[in-house]
């Protein structure tokens, strides 16, 4: 069984996405980039492209 986990591409493909977002993340200082990751968590990415291009104008 756990070896089969292991060899889930899907699982390793969103443990990169996950590592590669927090690295971002982490990367980038001031308040404005944790107020956009909160609100892409809430809200999701489509209803939060427009608050985060608010943030980058």
């Amino acid at each position: 069984m756990a070896g089969q986990v292991l060899l889930d591409q899907q699982l390793w493909q969103q443990l990169l996405a996950l590592v590669l977002a927090s690295a971002i993340v982490m990367g980038s200082p001031g308040p404005a980039t944790i107020s956009v990751t909160a609100v892409g968590a809430a809200f999701g990415l489509r209803d939060s492209l427009r608050y985060a291009s608010g943030i980058v104008v």
